[in-house]
């Protein structure tokens, strides 16, 4: 399950699960008096890390109450819950939560959501002025990664040229990227984007390392992060936080980082 911490939620498979059309019928504040039969947010993507692991992450170190919707049936998510949710929010897409009356979509906005709701967003100008470009810089190794894994995208369009793309990835184009953190994190007062706590863009850089850690190791290749200490430091903090041990032990963490189902060379 994504945690294990009293109040938290089993990730369940869309089927399973009437938290969909129990917002959409009867949508609840965020000062819900019965949680235990309605959590306050509903997280849902495809049963990958994906874009969803820094949001899976963000509610599990905040002890969150919520809903992880997995889905691994594609019909069941574009024939009745996306049309459903669009009632709400006509730009709904996968990830997505559902707070109260409320439908967030697209990854960054779910991350800057979650940052507000939960207290992760930094109230300190340096920390916030860091964070909200990061934000966005990050995910451009998340563009990257998909472009390289995903043959749908026409930039890797066989196994011979992911396996070229990834290895330039690795030895260059990576680094470059690793380069620019690891000087902003040189203008911050911790281990975090945040400075001693983590900012929403710091939950999401802990993943793209994360991923291109595994990506390294499955080709054979020494780790990327290994010459950069402040990038080190991040990663290992986000290891050592308490309130997500029980993240980085469950089912959650472990879940393919791509979709096999979508093609992907590295899942």
């Amino acid at each position: 399950k994504a945690g294990t911490t009293e109040g938290h939620r089993r990730p369940l498979k869309p089927s399973d699960c009437r938290c969909i059309e129990n917002f959409l019928s009867n949508p609840v504040t965020s000062q819900t008096t019965d949680p235990a039969t309605m959590p306050q947010f509903v997280l849902g993507y495809w049963k990958i890390r994906g874009l969803a692991a820094p949001a899976r992450m963000m509610l599990e170190y905040k002890k969150a109450d919520y809903e992880d919707v997995q889905y691994d049936d594609a019909a069941k998510w574009f024939s009745e819950d996306k049309p459903k949710l669009a009632e709400k929010n006509p730009l709904v897409n996968l990830p997505y939560v559902v707070d109260g009356e409320t439908v967030v979509t697209h990854s960054n906005s779910v991350y800057a959501y979650l940052g507000e709701k939960l207290g992760i967003t930094p109230t300190d100008e340096n920390s916030k002025f860091w964070d909200s470009q990061a934000l966005l810089e990050v995910f451009d190794l998340r563009n990257g990664m998909i472009e390289l894994v995903y043959p749908f995208k026409q930039v890797c369009r066989t196994q011979a040229e992911f396996e070229a793309r990834r290895d330039k990835i690795l030895e260059e184009l990576l680094l470059k990227s690793y380069e620019k953190f690891e000087k902003v994190l040189q203008k911050t007062p911790g281990p975090f984007i945040g400075g001693e706590t983590p900012a929403p863009s710091d939950f999401h850089l802990f993943e793209m390392i994360d991923q291109h850690e595994a990506l390294a190791k499955s080709a054979g290749k020494p780790s990327p992060v290994s010459s950069y200490s402040g990038l080190q430091k991040l990663h290992a903090a986000f290891k050592e936080l308490p309130s997500l041990k029980n993240y980085f032990s469950s089912d959650a963490y472990k879940l393919p980082i791509n979709n096999a189902l979508g093609g992907a060379y590295f899942a």
